[in-house]
């Protein structure tokens, strides 16, 4: 394999662009059986700024192909291309086609030399190829108020007419319109909901069915955890939505991933109705460090996509996350495990055996349910750094631990424990760890519990092995994942370059 796509940390199955700096996803979209992935993107170095938007496409949400940039920065013109949306319009309601094309629409926050930031549009006539700038941008002009950015839009079916959310400092700004160019305020959505300890970004408000059949919206908000001590960066609230105000049903703090590193998530737009999924991709990083990172000739990548759903328990409904079932397309050496003793010698030598470096283990733990234990995964090498994976059900909590993982990376930030809160396990719990060269991504809990973590490891793990205190039964499967990377790949991707 070419030395690109194969750099120490380089991730082997989550997107990254080929070189240079990636924030936010933006204008997820699906079209005529493309997924479309933008994102923030300077093509010009390796650290935050000359915002422009990077473009890659992919049929499978798992290979991706890279696209030439799609959005490019006008310093001075309409400024930098900062996060937002696109979405297809079928029925040509901002009449930017003629008879018979449908146009893509993005739109975007553009961010002037002096900070003014301000909401254009695009449109592409080629299906996501070239994209043009509308002639009367800003459609939506900045109010006077510095953070006022990153729009999402969808089409809501109920009042016939589009919907953008956008971040506005420590708030949402609702706005409507029939014709994506002009647009009108509806509402606004703010205190005392949520957590308010950073500024809200990178808005999306979408419905799901419950399992009772009846129909919610949920609405999703980054909260820049640059300043905090804080980990958590994506809130979400649970409500209704009338085509005007999004009323929340609860002032709790709920968090969609306990990590560090998941910010900007938001979900595909136009993802046809016989499939069915809400679909979600962030940004698999944390501003307290991005701009740190020790990673070249590339800074930045993108979660695995994952679907959302919406669940019961005592708490009532939360919204939980699981990888995208086309994450199995790339499994190989697929080892199944019937129930059996955690401590099991056989089970042991099928953990001694696997590659540490891309693992996709989906197991299910059992114990008796009025017992308390701990139990979960290890990876270790011989330099003495540990990433441990531990459920605890005495104190119904899920930890990462990477506090020995990479300790002559120059930053303390990156040393840290996060923890989810769990339901009551009930003598059962699923763990699903998804592994890649240098992050982890764990879902226990049937997506309830979910974080996120980058590994800057000092020398690659070498071994994976199961733990556990008091009996434990296992079953499930574990398997090593393939590199979406190959060589055609890459030789494609430079051709197009």
């Amino acid at each position: 394999m070419s030395d690109l796509y194969n750099e120490k940390y380089r991730p082997q199955f989550h997107y990254s662009a080929p070189c240079n700096w990636l924030n936010d996803p933006n204008g997820l979209v699906w079209h005529d059986g493309i997924y479309h992935l933008f994102y923030q993107h300077n093509p010009t170095g390796n650290d935050w700024g000359n915002m422009h938007w990077g473009h890659a496409t992919s049929r499978d949400l798992v290979h991706w192909d890279n696209r030439p940039v799609a959005l490019n920065a006008e310093p001075m013109g309409v400024g930098y291309i900062f996060s937002g949306c696109a979405v297809a319009d079928p029925a040509n309601s901002s009449g930017l086609a003629t008879a018979g094309e449908v146009p893509l629409i993005a739109l975007y926050t553009s961010c002037t030399t002096d900070g003014i930031q301000s909401q254009s549009l695009a449109y592409s006539l080629d299906d996501g190829e070239t994209w043009r700038q509308y002639a009367a941008n800003p459609v939506i002009e900045n109010p006077g108020i510095r953070d006022f950015r990153d729009p999402k839009v969808f089409w809501h079916e109920e009042s016939e007419q589009w919907v953008l959310a956008l971040a506005a400092n420590d708030h949402i700004e609702f706005y409507r319109s029939h014709n994506l160019i002009h647009w009108e305020h509806a509402s606004r959505f703010s205190k005392p909901y949520g957590s308010n300890q950073g500024v809200w970004e990178c808005p999306d408000l979408f419905p799901l069915v419950t399992d009772d059949g009846e129909i919610k919206w949920v609405l999703i908000v980054s909260v820049c955890p640059e300043h905090s001590a804080r980990d958590e960066s994506v809130q979400y609230f649970i409500g209704d939505f009338d085509g005007v105000r999004f009323e929340s049903e609860s002032t709790e703090i709920m968090w969609l991933d306990y990590g560090a590193d998941n910010y900007g998530a938001i979900t595909w737009d136009g993802v046809p109705k016989d499939d069915g999924r809400r679909i979600m991709i962030g940004w698999m990083s944390s501003w307290r460090y991005a701009r740190e990172v020790p990673t070249f000739p590339w800074r930045g990548n993108m979660t695995i996509p994952r679907e959302l759903r919406l669940v019961s328990s005592g708490r009532g409904l939360e919204l939980a996350t699981l990888p995208v079932r086309e994450v199995e397309n790339i499994r190989a050496n697929i080892a199944r495990i019937d129930r059996v003793s955690a401590d099991d010698p056989n089970l042991q030598a099928v953990f001694a055996r696997l590659s540490p470096e891309l693992l996709d283990l989906d197991l299910l733990f059992e114990w008796p349910a009025s017992a308390a234990r701990s139990f979960g995964v290890r990876f270790t090498n011989s330099s003495g750094e540990k990433l441990s994976i531990a459920v605890h059900t005495g104190t119904g909590t899920l930890v990462v631990d990477r506090t020995a993982v990479g300790q002559r990376v120059p930053n303390p930030k990156f040393a840290r424990r996060f923890e989810a809160p769990l339901r009551e396990t009930d003598g059962k719990f699923n763990l699903r760890v998804i592994k890649d060269r240098a992050s982890v991504e764990v879902f226990g809990d049937e997506g309830r519990a979910v974080i996120s973590a980058n590994l800057f490891y000092d020398a690659p793990f070498e071994r994976v092995e199961l733990f556990c205190l008091g009996d434990v039964d296992v079953s499930g499967e574990v398997s090593t994942l393939k590199s979406i990377w190959t060589p055609d790949s890459i030789s494609k991707m430079q051709e197009t370059a």
